[in-house]
């Protein structure tokens, strides 16, 4: 049984550092109740359900009372508030090389590999069992044949790491970590090291601190020396490694300092996933040349970027790499203690996902005409102050609706916030508004489950203990496939259109009760629209910034006095049916009496709805009339709805497998790696004919929603909501839309 290697963390300081001393709350984590985290969709209907916000909630000790908020004298006292990132870290996997039998990884020498005088830079994180003698981590470093190239190595005598390179194959320049100093065994340790050929240094770092270099105008020689992980070269073993090697990388760029402290990630390390996302990890890619996870069992340890695949000399095996599978993230809701008299104190955490924050923001846009899905959540995204895409907090792939016209209600009596108002993009997109567990939302457009790693199985799924390389699950609950099947579908194209521009809203407070601005105060005013005398079917406005001609400022309420509209600076909010219009009255002396206020714009008229209908006549013979009325609401044409009605009737006529699965993440070192790895619209594959005799072979399904939980504080259990490919965004429907019109729709265009 392999024990979860679980961390929780909590940042208390809200600094994105998690570096408290009382981040880490792991071990006040009590075993007395389950432990439970989850995200994901609603159930298995692609078309049906959405997305619900993650939840997380853990039983914590609180005999200290750390975790109470009232408590002065605790260490967290004022800390406890909610939006507090959390985030929950699972175990990897690392090879665990035995210097006794010179285990080693290697690959002959290529192009990929070698240097010469360019710019490159490698890393590895490195786990040391013992000191007794020098040892290598990365090399291209045959001594015996005079063909040195560099070398990664700790130096037993200095108690040191240190980097060497050769520009001749003969002659080296070493040096040595003394920033960093003595070196410690049994905990993991990041070490970096580049030679920049511009400024011809070469240089040295450990745990993103001070860097040791030293310069050198000769450069690096282009040796034929094997590559190695754990021995200076590929042949005779020199120098072997003893303890266990994470993540390596080795890159044809010198990485900047912001990239460096990136890998890093405070000591959580990175996965190849994580690559050319937003932020400062984003352009690692481009002259990346290999990197290794080095997190299987045994055997060839994969490149997960390029062809350098790794041999396996003398059977490295496995042991426990960095907690640092992120698994989920959200923002702290309530930590409510129980006291109880002559008991052990305890509390309960409680924390959910971003989908919550998104519910409770309150955003307003002006109307958008012809805007694309993508930008249209963009727009949602900066409304309500979510972190740029540059923070790699918002990961939205290019969407392929572009609508015609974009709105919603945004006044005070409005019951609008940007999730529901991001899910009625996705609806019209036919794509997926979620969050990840990389503390942040993630739009996918309707063609997403088509490209990319989507198109392959990631892992399959058995009932046969014996099936060798699957994943063996111990349940398999079947839900009722009907409730999903659906063979009528409607949907609706609406149509706006906007008047002559008009005032459309006065401000009703005049002469003695003119409103007053104070010297270097701001007031806001809401101007609404529709009012009660507006036409029949509008329902907003594309306002008109207002201007001197709208307001009127004078030192007396009755306008008597001074005018005053030149020190007043406005500001505007629009939505839809509201303008937010801020007045500062910048005069340092005299208050502003607001006179005469009105908002002019154009009203927008909402048209008859125009509504079509699609139905399959065999599924109605086979199950009935079961109707579903799509949910889009700004379908740009009659022809886009047909296609969408179409395409969901193609994928939702007929009856198809749903389930969970229960995967004993436990049971052993695969299983919890398992774990660790699967994602929100992973393809994985599933066979249930053998014990289980329910018939299903080599089905392709998409992960729609993920649950883990921990019982007794060792069994854990991971569960997968699942919904078979063809029927969840993973199949091309090729669609008859008449003559002269395009018969090739990928997912539908």
């Amino acid at each position: 049984m392999a024990k979860p290697q679980i961390r929780f963390e909590v940042d208390w300081d809200h600094d994105l550092l998690y570096a408290n001393a009382n981040s880490d709350i792991t071990g006040d984590v009590s075993a007395q109740k389950d432990w439970v985290w989850s995200s994901g969709r609603a159930g298995n209907s692609v078309l049906a359900t959405r997305s619900k916000a993650g939840k997380l909630v853990l039983p914590l000790f609180n005999d200290d009372g750390l975790y109470s908020s009232f408590l002065s004298s605790g260490a967290l006292f004022g800390l406890i508030k909610p939006g507090r990132r959390v985030r929950v870290h699972l175990g990897s996997r690392a090879a665990q090389l035995d210097k006794a039998n010179s285990e080693h990884l290697s690959i002959a020498d290529n192009a990929s590999l070698s240097t010469g005088n360019i710019d490159v830079s490698g890393a590895q994180w490195l786990w040391l069992d013992s000191k007794a003698s020098d040892m290598s981590g990365m090399g291209k470093y045959d001594a015996a044949s005079n063909q040195r190239e560099y070398l990664l190595k700790y130096s037993t005598s200095a108690d040191r790491f240190q980097a060497v390179k050769s520009h001749n194959g003969t002659n080296i320049l070493l040096i040595t970590a003394n920033n960093f100093g003595a070196v410690s065994t049994g905990v993991w340790i990041f070490v970096v090291w580049w030679h920049d050929a511009a400024a011809d240094t070469f240089n040295l770092q450990i745990n993103d601190g001070t860097v040791n270099s030293a310069s050198n105008s000769l450069g690096m020689f282009d040796s034929s020396s094997a590559f190695s992980l754990g021995s200076s070269h590929g042949g005779a073993s020199v120098d072997p490694w003893d303890g266990r090697m994470g993540p390596a990388v080795f890159s044809k760029e010198v990485w900047t300092a912001a990239e460096r402290t990136w890998l890093y990630n405070g000591g959580n390390a990175r996965h190849y996933s994580d690559l050319g996302r937003a932020g400062p990890g984003s352009a690692l890619l481009t002259n990346l040349e290999a990197w290794w996870e080095l997190d299987e069992a045994s055997g060839i340890r994969v490149d997960s970027h390029g062809s350098n695949d790794l041999t396996d000399n003398n059977t490295v095996l496995d042991a426990p790499g960095l907690t640092n599978y992120l698994s989920w993230s959200g923002r702290l809701d309530t930590i409510v203690p129980a006291a109880a008299i002559g008991r052990i104190q305890s509390a309960t955490l409680t924390a959910f996902g971003n989908l919550t924050t998104w519910q409770g923001g309150k955003p307003r846009t002006t109307r958008q005409t012809n805007i694309r899905t993508d930008a249209a959540q963009d727009k949602l995204a900066d409304d309500i102050g979510w972190p740029a895409a540059s923070t790699g907090a918002r990961a939205f792939e290019v969407g392929q609706e572009t609508m015609p016209f974009w709105s919603f209600p945004s006044g005070p009596m409005a019951k609008t916030n940007a999730l529901q108002q991001a899910q009625d993009v996705e609806d019209t997109e036919m794509g997926w508004f979620r969050e990840s567990e990389r503390d942040d939302v993630v739009f996918e457009d309707r063609h997403f489950r088509l490209t990319g790693a989507r198109l392959v199985s990631q892992r399959s799924y058995s009932d046969d203990p014996a099936d060798t390389g699957a994943i063996t699950y111990k349940a398999i609950p079947q839900q009722d496939p009907l409730k999903d099947v659906f063979n009528r579908i409607t949907a609706q194209v609406p149509s706006q259109s906007l008047a002559s521009l008009t005032t459309l809203w006065t401000l009703g407070q005049t002469g003695s009760n003119s409103p007053l601005i104070g010297p270097g105060e701001t007031q806001r005013f809401l101007a609404e629209y529709p009012t009660p005398n507006a036409i029949n079917g509008d329902i907003g406005a594309v306002w008109t910034t207002p201007d001197v001609n709208d307001i009127s400022a004078n030192s007396e309420s009755g306008g008597g006095g001074s005018d005053l509209f030149s020190d007043l600076t406005i500001a505007v909010i629009k939505g839809l049916d509201v303008m937010v219009i801020a007045l500062t009255n910048g005069n340092a002396t005299t208050g502003a009496f607001i006179t005469a206020l009105k908002a002019r714009g154009q009203a927008v008229q909402e048209g008859d709805q125009q509504s079509i209908e699609e139905f399959d006549q065999a599924s109605i013979d086979d199950f009935g009339d079961r109707e579903f009325q799509l949910r889009a609401k700004f379908l740009g044409s009659m022809q886009e709805a047909v296609d969408q009605a179409r395409y969901a009737i193609a994928l939702n006529k007929d009856l198809v497998p749903k389930m969970k699965l229960v995967i004993p993440a436990s049971k052993d070192l695969a299983h919890a790696k398992e774990a660790g790895i699967r994602r929100l619209s992973d393809r994985i594959t599933v066979e249930s004919d053998g014990s289980t005799k329910l018939g299903i072979k080599d089905l392709d399904m998409f992960v729609e929603a993920i649950e883990h939980r921990i019982s007794g504080g060792g069994s854990h259990t991971m569960t997968l909501t699942v919904s078979e490919a063809s029927a969840s965004g993973g199949k091309v429907i090729v669609l008859d839309t008449g003559p002269g019109l395009d018969t090739g729709i990928l997912g539908f265009a």
